[in-house]
């Protein structure tokens, strides 16, 4: 069994090395500085860093754990103690390092950064007899915030871009492109979910969404507009180029 008294020494010696490094808050989100002004290092985070260049990103090596990396970003995502997160915030090929958070989207500060409720309430401005076109990702048609004023839920269909960057046309030469659209929802009958994504719908509850899931906190700017929908079909280039980022 190791004896501490013997190890003490070692332990300050690494303590007074580590105090020697400060954190560079400035390559810091506020809120991780905060979290990690108490943190020791048997805590690690889940963080991604922001290098200059690729050929950067390979100073993780000399941390000997895995990371990922992306094709086209100087970005990494790798496990790190608070203690090297502020070795790297030394380094100046570091540029931001951040924890690898949970996204949660908002709608409500949107209405009231834009005085959506004056414009409505006061002004009358609500989009009543306005129709607007949306060409995005598509719309969830099952969403209830969607359902009473979205006029079509059209689908665009055409050219197919396969998994190894090959095309396939849907004309009858196989070379020109022939693009069709159809009103999805009539072809089902019932409402349809054309977003692959979801942001198309995000987009759709900005602009016109009716706030019905949410008792009106998250109505759009325009509730009583009518909408025409298109999927696009973004998702599909998105999914695939997704591959390479």
């Amino acid at each position: 069994m190791p004896c501490y008294l013997c190890l003490r020494p070692l332990f300050s010696l690494l303590e007074r090395a580590q105090a020697s490094l400060s954190l560079d808050t400035s390559k810091l989100d506020s809120l991780f500085s905060i979290e990690l002004e108490d943190a020791t290092d048997l805590l690690y985070y889940d963080v991604l860093v922001v290098f200059d260049s690729m050929e950067e990103v390979s100073l993780l090596d000399n941390y000997s754990r895995d990371y990922k990396t992306f094709n086209h970003l100087p970005i990494a995502r790798i496990l790190l103690s608070k203690s090297e997160i502020t070795e790297l915030t030394q380094e100046d090929e570091v540029l931001f390092i951040e924890p690898n958070r949970a996204l949660t989207l908002f709608n409500a500060e949107g209405r009231e950064m834009t005085n959506s409720d004056f414009v409505q309430h006061e002004l009358g401005y609500s989009g009543e007899g306005v129709e607007v076109a949306i060409i995005d990702t598509g719309t969830d048609g099952l969403h209830p915030d969607v359902q009473d004023n979205m006029l079509y839920n059209w689908q665009v269909a055409g050219t197919i871009l396969t998994g190894d960057g090959g095309y396939i046309s849907s004309s009858l030469d196989g070379i020109d492109v022939q693009t069709s659209i159809i009103d999805a929802e009539l072809e089902a009958g019932v409402p349809v979910n054309t977003d692959e994504y979801g942001h198309g719908t995000h987009v759709f509850g900005t602009i016109a969404g009716s706030g019905e899931a949410s008792d009106g906190y998250q109505r759009g700017m325009a509730p009583n507009a009518k909408v025409h929908s298109y999927s696009a079909s973004a998702g599909i280039f998105t999914r695939i180029h997704g591959r390479s980022v």
